[in-house]
């Protein structure tokens, strides 16, 4: 625990002390958690910086920080997997933010991880790239360049050109960065004026009071930064971005039916799941996490 209250690293002002959370990884400790009263962003000041234990082969495989994710079993059977609900949905959300120039618009998906997002999007037409910022070396090993079918679509960062690009996303990353603002300003240059940047993360308020208890914080081995739409809205002003508030558009029923059914438990997608009622059911579930409550931005 710091030896006094840390300032928050969106807005500066002194955060409070609300809690503390249990790791789920060796070497096992106990992380406090901060939030600031000004901005309401929450974070975890004394983080791991043993990456090499932390994003270990494990984590990419389920068996590590976060239990729910298994990105080696999503990229080596995509066709059954899960995750198939929210790279169908995260399609969708670009096809609508880029209604007038979908065909055409350059899409990069920052933090990508095994590509896996990058080689469906290629796979329904869709003009995507990847870029991995935090290395590629824990990564299953077994999952070669060819396996992958994304390898040449997956980005070195010196290929990365100033506003190259129309769209980016940033599905579940700022959550494991420190320094938000730094995230979010290495990849404003990369989106021409008027360039959407979505991103995905925990939506905190509604959870502010028992933040040490939200699901979502519960993997403070990896997740250190938490947002409220006020905060994320800040942090895209602070960055040369303009929030732009988009609601519950088309795409968001499939990602919130991959988030229910990830957090039931479930790893493959079933004819059966695909029977309910899933426009009523997301919205329902919406209405408590409020994923869609959070801004999109734009550059300018």
């Amino acid at each position: 625990m710091p030896e006094k209250n840390p300032k928050c690293p969106i807005c500066t002002d002194i955060a409070q002390l609300v809690g503390d959370i249990p790791g789920r990884i060796p070497p096992i400790a106990r992380f406090a958690i901060y939030h600031c009263p000004r901005c309401h962003f929450s974070f975890i000041p004394e983080y791991r910086t043993d990456y090499q234990t932390v994003y270990s082969e494990a984590y990419y495989r389920g068996q590590g920080a976060d239990p729910l994710v298994n990105y080696a079993f999503d990229h080596q059977r995509p066709e059954i997997t899960l995750r198939q609900y929210e790279w169908h949905g995260l399609t969708d959300i670009f096809r609508t933010l880029m209604k007038y120039s979908a065909g055409k618009a350059r899409w990069l998906d920052y933090g990508c991880g095994l590509g896996s997002l990058v080689r469906y999007g290629r796979q329904q037409g869709v003009n995507v790239f990847g870029y991995e910022p935090y290395g590629s070396q824990n990564q299953p090993n077994q999952i070669s360049p060819a396996e992958q079918n994304s390898g040449s679509y997956l980005l070195p960062k010196e290929s990365l050109q100033k506003e190259s690009f129309d769209y980016i996303t940033a599905i579940e990353v700022i959550e494991h960065t420190a320094d938000p603002l730094a995230f979010l300003r290495d990849i404003r240059p990369l989106l021409k004026a008027g360039g959407i940047l979505f991103l995905t993360t925990g939506n905190a308020k509604p959870f502010r009071d028992r933040l040490a208890k939200w699901s979502y914080a519960g993997c403070p081995d990896v997740h250190i930064s938490f947002f409220e739409p006020e905060t994320l809205a800040l942090a895209l002003e602070k960055t040369g971005f303009k929030p732009v508030y988009a609601g519950y558009i088309p795409g968001f029923t499939e990602i919130i039916k991959y988030k229910i059914l990830k957090n039931l438990g479930f790893k493959k997608r079933s004819a059966l799941f695909d029977v309910l009622p899933w426009p009523i059911l997301s919205r329902l579930a919406d209405s408590k996490i409020k994923v869609t409550a959070l801004p999109i931005g734009v550059a300018f």
